[in-house]
């Protein structure tokens, strides 16, 4: 075997390790990087919860209330996912998007489920004189 031919599979194999450690990283479980935290909002004002999950591309997003799943958007309806991430907005709130939340994360390797998080309406109380 010549030198040249020895070199040429000392770089093939190289080449092939590297290979193997991308398809690797293409393969990672899903991982919650920001969990949901509670809000607490007036009435008639848009609430945001945060979600993002990190993991093998591409990763999708559903959100739960009340343990319902959540007709979602992305620019139409109350409920909206707004940029690339998990992150939920409701528009106007009501009372009765007050309750539990949850996010779900989906990519090719599984899904994940997140921490619970509340959505609470402040009133104001005025009393009585």
């Amino acid at each position: 075997m010549t030198s040249f031919n020895f070199v040429r599979i000392l770089w093939y194999y190289k080449v092939l390790s590297l290979l193997k450690h991308v398809a690797v990283a293409d393969t990672i479980a899903l991982k919650f990087f920001t969990q949901p935290t509670d809000v607490t909002t007036a009435e008639i004002t848009n609430a945001t919860m945060s979600c993002v999950a990190i993991g093998s591309s591409p990763v999708t997003y559903t959100w739960t209330h009340n343990g319902t799943m959540l007709t979602l958007s992305s620019n139409t309806g109350r409920h909206r996912l707004m940029g690339a991430d998990g992150n939920l907005t409701v528009i106007n709130v009501t009372w009765n998007d007050a309750g539990v939340y949850r996010c779900i994360a989906r990519s090719s390797m599984g899904s994940a489920l997140s921490l619970k998080a509340v959505i609470r309406i402040a009133c104001e109380y005025y009393p009585s004189l």
